[in-house]
């Protein structure tokens, strides 16, 4: 462009210098406009924190007020560049001052619609609203099987997450304008940039251009199309160039080989397995950084084959292996797992995990993954009572790598047993991107009973409980449901509180009364199904509880028709003030377990 010409553009991606548009100038991509989520960037918390303060005199009452380390972890669990989502979070929401991001924790505007902005969603704190958009909010714009899929980017009314998200044409122009000013600041704005211009970006310009899983172009993934008619553009991340195909980061999140479409819940993106390849003929390089890598990273590959209980003893057999080595020479091959206790992480058990076939699988990246299955068996008796995350290590020659196992195999996602003094659980956590984990409990629940239409985590939300000033008591209410199933009415024993004592095994069980949910809880669940009554009320006597610390969980039964349903549900206390009480025999506190974020009430003699 010249100095002193003026330029006119209906997309700002073509400039004319008639405002007609008929004498074409030329044609530019905004690169914070058009880079894809799917990206890293270099951008430190520092910086992120320092050009909150520099932009708001305000500052001190935002909510993302030193937030850049949440933005930045989050961003590299779930799968988005942490500069571009602080950005869309400044301008969604006043850089974190507006109202429904200091009442509702809300950043992004989500479900605050034109008509109706009080519809605006509620989270519990600042860390699971970012965490909700990034796992599960943008994860849906970027599912290519989604209607709302038009690009992984912000993009603009032509494509990107502009064309459904927002209804201003401007919002991802803005968004773009905030990611430049915060990357000039992270330099001094002194001229220099960090993240500009950092990824190899493509414009695919085949309209229906293949995507395949292999870099031989052999076995087609998707089309890269988009459901709306008014695409004119789509741009992805080009890794490398390998022979007549360029290795692309996929927009799904794929795990073992399985690309995830369609899930509930926040789910997190495997960046070395994510991806996939479309032909060199079919891209037009935009941003050219390096599309060719001499550097081959190695990344774990993990996947759980089968899980089988024999009395106490549990057998996992699954997939084993890491990126860009060859699995060939069995003696230079081992897998190892251990358990890590959720409550003390120093406290672990290993388990050699061998070798159980010869097999292997194909990558097609030209190396041999042959001696990569592995299988344990652990005999649960002789565990602690805890809970337990699953880590798998896998060692190649000079090469070892350790992971935590996930999988999502619905067939894995919850399995049970016990003896005659406990309860054993094995299960996937859908909250933590699948991660399996091991529950040995002493506990009345009996988790082999749960069944459900679907393996789709049930629904559970809760007003935090509260001390009544009138007697020893604790007010509880709340709503659950198991998805995919009717509540026309109130029914008497449908929820069941547990006071559960898992060391000494004592419990107390208390029924609730099934109550009807107010008209905004639908509209923000916005079920299909008569969900009427969904909603539970009761008190807890604290007279009838001894000292103890207590996992409290919630007891669902319902049924469809003639077949019962049932399901046991944790409450999750994550970014909530927990109240307390102490009279002059007892403390009583609620606090938030170091295991998945739960709810516990500890009762403490006073000395």
């Amino acid at each position: 462009m010249n100095v002193g010409t003026k330029y006119y553009s209906n997309d700002g991606i073509n400039f004319y210098t008639d405002y007609k548009l008929t004498a074409k100038a030329g044609t530019s991509y905004n690169y914070y406009q058009f880079l894809p989520m799917r990206t890293k960037t270099s951008i430190s918390a520092s910086a992120i924190n320092g050009f909150l303060k520099s932009m708001r005199n305000d500052y001190s009452s935002s909510v993302i007020n030193d937030k850049g380390d949440t933005f930045i972890s989050l961003g590299d669990t779930y799968g988005c560049n942490a500069a571009l989502i602080f950005a869309l979070a400044c301008q969604e929401s006043a850089y974190g001052t507006s109202g429904y991001a200091t009442s509702r924790y809300n950043l992004f505007g989500w479900n605050a619609f034109d008509d109706s902005p009080d519809d605006a969603s509620y989270f519990s704190s600042v860390d699971v609203g970012i965490k909700e958009q990034m796992g599960r909010n943008l994860r849906k714009f970027a599912d290519y099987t989604d209607s709302r899929y038009n690009g992984t980017y912000v993009g603009s009314k032509g494509s990107g997450f502009n064309l459904k998200y927002a209804a201003d044409p401007y919002w991802g122009l803005k968004i773009a304008a905030i990611y430049y000013n915060l990357d000039k600041y992270a330099n001094g704005n002194n001229g220099n940039l960090t993240d500009h211009n950092s990824y190899t970006l493509g414009l695919i310009t085949t309209f229906g251009a293949t995507i395949y899983s292999d870099a031989a172009c052999t076995s087609a993934l998707c089309t890269a199309n988009y459901n709306s008619s008014r695409q004119q553009d789509n741009i992805v991340v080009l890794k490398e160039k390998t022979g007549n195909a360029y290795k692309i980061q996929f927009s799904n999140p794929i795990s073992n080989g399985s690309v995830i479409a369609d899930e509930e819940g926040v789910i997190g993106y495997s960046w070395s397995q994510s991806v996939a390849y479309i032909k060199c003929s079919d891209v037009q390089v935009l941003f050219n950084k390096s599309v060719t890598s001499t550097d081959l990273p190695h990344e774990s590959i993990i996947n759980v084959n089968s899980v089988k209980y024999n009395g106490t003893n549990l057998t996992i057999k699954g997939i084993g292996a890491i990126t860009n080595l060859d699995f060939t020479n069995a003696s230079e091959v081992s897998h190892t797992i251990t358990l890590v206790d959720m409550n003390d992480s120093t406290k672990t058990y290993t388990f050699d995990a061998g070798k159980y076939d010869t097999n292997g699988f194909s990558m097609n990246d030209g190396f041999d993954y042959k001696y990569c299955g592995f299988e344990t068996t652990i005999d649960l008796s002789t565990l602690n009572l805890s809970s337990y995350v699953v880590n798998l290590t896998t060692t190649c020659g000079s090469i070892s790598k350790t992971t935590t196992l996930r999988t999502t195999d619905t067939d894995f996602r919850s399995l049970a047993t016990s003896d005659s003094t406990r309860k054993y659980r094995f299960s996937a956590n859908q909250s933590y991107s699948y991660r399996v984990e091991i529950d040995v409990l002493n506990t009345p629940i009996d988790y082999a009973t749960i069944e459900k239409p679907s393996k789709r985590s049930s629904l559970i939300e809760y007003t935090t409980p509260t001390f009544s000033e009138t007697d020893n008591t604790i007010n509880f209410s709340g709503y659950a449901m198991v998805y995919y199933l009717n509540y026309y009415d109130a029914v008497a024993d449908r929820y069941t509180l547990y006071l559960v004592d898992n060391t000494t095994g004592t419990y107390k069980e208390i029924a609730l009364t099934n109550v009807q949910i107010d008209e905004v809880i639908k509209s923000q669940i916005s079920s299909v199904y008569d969900i009427n009554y969904i909603g539970f009320s009761g008190t807890i006597n604290l007279d009838e509880l001894s000292s103890g610390d207590y996992t409290l969980v919630l007891g669902v039964k319902t049924s469809d028709s003639s077949v019962n349903y049932v399901d046991y549900l944790e409450f999750v206390a994550e970014g909530r003030t927990m109240p307390s009480k102490t009279t002059t025999t007892n403390k009583y506190e609620f606090h938030v377990s170091d295991v998945r974020n739960r709810l516990m009430l500890k009762i403490s003699e006073v000395s």
